[in-house]
């Protein structure tokens, strides 16, 4: 039942993760041998209602499917003028081809498909007709698009329309008129943007030809405002202009610069003359002064007087009248040519100067006149290139024009072209629609198939949710993943062995000690000891979740099993508010008035000795207490002093001592379990939850109980699992064995 390792050993108890549910691929391969019959059985229950709706849908609600193929031309829009247009990327042609196909299904489409006559006389379209005669459009609306399918592949060239109808020839008909309207709208589509694009370069043109005519209105008015100027070329070419102001600057910066030459030898020789005119005279001033000819003429007549008045002198002597007379015509004759040199060197000199800053005047002023010139040259040739590249700008301008207006007319002329191209949507219909000559639907080859999946996946769900709903400790899996304690022993259900139906659960072990169900009690007896959590001596204490749980039972045989071994064994009824009357008294022979009268609360309230109210068993060494009267206080009493002294002094009498105390969710089974030296609690299958058994095992580990494993009660044989393989086995190596031994 358990193996060693779940014996031998027993991890601290710890709280349960709350993850979800986790499934090994065991419990999964668990849970569908459990349902077996039934995913077997409902795949095919689903595989004959698809084989009865096929035939229903194929009388009352049959589907014709017809098929058209439209051809997607090239993607770029192609040059009528030339010879061939530039292949699209197949990416680029495919995304081409899904937009196209988008059209197909828009609203205004199969509105207008709704509105043609062919189509309002099929007998699908009277379907969404009133009885006022007024049809449903929008129901009309949605079936139509339900019923259009639209499918494009990648490695060919083709939008692939259908249509499905109960009628193969209304498919076709509806079907033809979708792709002659779809075609005639994209033409005309196409054939509007070419003429809305047409319009625009139009008037791209006519903006064109205005910029051209200012641009050249332009250049005849610099032409006419400029007569002065040479004749501008039609390109703005300046050269000659430009060549003849080039010229006359670069001789007036001659001029200029020889002026300033001669201005600067005249300033120098003003120089020499300012210094010649102040001191002693120079030999060009003695020069002039000797060839004045008054200054001659002076001088002839000293020369003269001179010798005369030498003569006279000696002749007349020095006072002589006639002397003196000469001597002063001879000093004024001297005088007379002194100031007539003076005059003559200064007037020189200042005449020279004069002339000198007369001529540097001149030549100042020529200067001026040449730099201002010179000004006028550059302001002209600067005025010349701002108005050489105001018109080469106009020029440019022109030209731009002129050639986009070249491109503008070609392309206005591939435009008109592609206004009349009958290929203009890149849609090409190929041919009409196919006559559908079977239904597409139903499909039993579909149906089969898919009621067998849908019951498999129905089956499968639903034995997954039983499962999974089922939140009962039904197996020892289910134990193990709920608590943290080992399964000691598994007690099957009385409907499981037939050799227990009518012997009293308690007796099992005495009155059918070869039955499966009296094998488990051993079994569950020999794992407790095994265990080494319960020697000789020792006390065992076993409780429940909650009442009715099978634990009175479970101590009922497990002491018979005990005692059966030629052990000492004392069970007691602790359970003063539930007693176990029936099962006590049936395992000892009295009646249950006898045990109602004296037990365990008169010994703890000190009123009779442990002698006294111990009542032997049908069994050998088994001695049982039952719990006596009901005192006021059942939970004091039970963890008071008394009780800890009266299972001192029987342990001392006694090999093992067995207690069924109450459930859990009582205080007294708390104390109770404080007090024992192993506690055993019992689950049962048929009403233990999981929060339950983690409730219990969480209490008891409060009060540090120490609780040796579990024991599942009531378990029941589940599709599936080992225990119908295990009850098979037992009873067959029964019934093998010798009748002696046997019995």
């Amino acid at each position: 039942m358990v193996n060693e390792s779940e014996i031998t050993s027993r991890l601290p108890m710890q709280e349960p993760q709350a993850e979800g549910i986790q499934l090994t691929p065991k419990d999964i391969l668990t849970i569908i041998r459990r349902h077996l019959l039934l995913i077997i059985l409902l795949p095919i229950l689903g595989a004959a209602i698809g084989i009865g709706l096929y035939f229903m849908l194929a009388k009352y609600s049959p589907k014709f499917t017809s098929v058209s193929a439209i051809r997607v031309l090239e993607p770029e829009i192609s040059d009528p003028m030339k010879l061939a247009a530039r292949m699209s990327n197949t990416d680029t042609y495919y995304q081409f081809r899904q937009t196209k196909a988008r059209f197909i299904k828009q609203q205004d489409m199969l509105q207008n498909l709704l509105e043609t006559d062919q189509v309002r006389n099929t007998q699908w379209f009277r379907q969404f007709v009133a009885d006022d005669g007024r049809p449903d459009i929008a129901e009309a609306l949605a079936a139509l698009e339900s019923s259009i399918g639209v499918s494009v592949a990648r490695d060919n060239f083709i939008i692939q329309v259908s249509f499905s109808s109960k009628s193969a020839r209304e498919s076709k008909l509806i079907l033809d008129q979708l792709v002659e309207l779809y075609t005639k709208s994209q033409l005309e589509r196409e054939t509007q943007t070419q003429r809305d694009k047409l319009a625009q370069a139009k008037e791209e043109e006519r903006k064109v030809r205005a910029e051209i005519r200012a641009a050249e209105a332009s250049l005849r008015d610099i032409r006419q405002s400029n007569p002065t100027l040479a004749e501008f070329s039609d390109t703005g070419d300046t050269g000659s202009q430009r060549h003849s102001i080039k010229v006359k600057h670069d001789s007036l910066e001659v001029q200029v610069m020889d002026l300033e030459g001669q201005i600067s030898e005249i300033e120098s020789r003003i120089a020499t003359l300012e210094s010649r005119a102040q001191g002693e005279f120079d030999e060009v001033v003695r020069e002039q002064m000797e060839n004045d000819p008054i200054a001659i003429s002076a001088r002839q007549r000293i020369l003269y007087l001179r010798p005369e008045l030498a003569r006279l002198t000696a002749k007349l002597g020095e006072n002589h009248r006639s002397v003196r007379k000469m001597r002063e015509q001879l000093r004024m004759a001297e005088s007379e040519l002194n100031s007539r040199q003076n005059f003559i060197a200064e007037l020189n000199r200042q005449s020279e100067l004069q002339h000198a800053e007369d001529q540097r005047a001149f030549l100042v002023s020529q200067l001026e006149n040449y730099r201002a010139q010179l000004q006028d040259a550059l302001l002209k040739q600067k005025e010349l290139d701002e108005l050489r590249a105001e018109y080469e700008s106009f020029v440019e301008i022109r030209e731009r024009g002129r050639e986009r207006l070249e491109k503008l007319i070609d392309h206005i002329q591939s435009l008109n072209m592609l206004v009349r191209d009958p290929k203009v949507s890149k849609l090409e219909p190929l041919g009409e629609a196919i006559l559908p000559l079977q239904k597409s639907f139903p499909d039993l080859k579909l149906f089969i198939p898919a009621g067998i999946v849908l019951g498999g996946f129905i089956a499968v769900v639903f034995a997954f949710i039983r499962e999974l709903a089922n939140d009962k400790l039904r197996t020892p899996q289910d134990v193990s993943k709920a608590v943290d304690i080992p399964v000691l022993g598994v007690i099957y259900n009385s409907s499981e062995d037939d050799d227990v139906e009518d012997i009293q659960p308690e007796r099992v072990v005495n009155e059918a000690p070869n039955s499966v169900t009296g094998e488990a009690y051993r079994q569950l007896k020999s794992n407790v000891k095994l265990s080494g959590a319960l020697g000789y001596g020792q006390v065992l204490m076993i409780t429940s979740a909650n009442p009715h749980e099978g634990k009175s039972t479970v101590a009922s045989n497990l002491s018979v099993s005990l005692a059966a071994e030629q052990n000492k064994v004392l069970l007691i009824d602790a359970n003063f508010r539930r007693p176990a009357f029936s099962i006590y008294a049936s395992q000892s022979g009295e009646s249950e008035d006898h045990h109602m009268i004296s037990g365990l609360s008169e010994v703890l309230a000190g009123n009779k000795s442990t002698e006294e109210v111990i009542v032997s068993g049908q069994v050998a060494n088994l001695d049982i207490m039952a719990c006596g009267e009901l005192p006021e206080m059942p939970s004091e009493m039970l963890s008071g002093r008394s009780m800890n002294q009266f299972l001192g002094d029987v342990k001392d009498k006694y090999d093992f001592v067995v207690i069924d105390a109450p459930p859990v969710i009582m205080s007294e089974a708390k104390s109770l379990s404080a007090m024992a030296d192993s506690t055993l609690v019992v689950f049962n299958a048929q009403m233990t939850k999981r929060g339950v058994a983690q409730r219990t095992v969480r209490e008891l580990d409060v009060v540090n109980a120490n609780v040796i494993g579990c024991s599942l009660v009531s378990a029941k044989a589940l599709k599936g699992g080992y225990f119908n393989q295990y009850l098979k086995t037992y009873k067959d190596y029964i019934e093998s064995m010798p009748e002696t031994k046997a019995s």
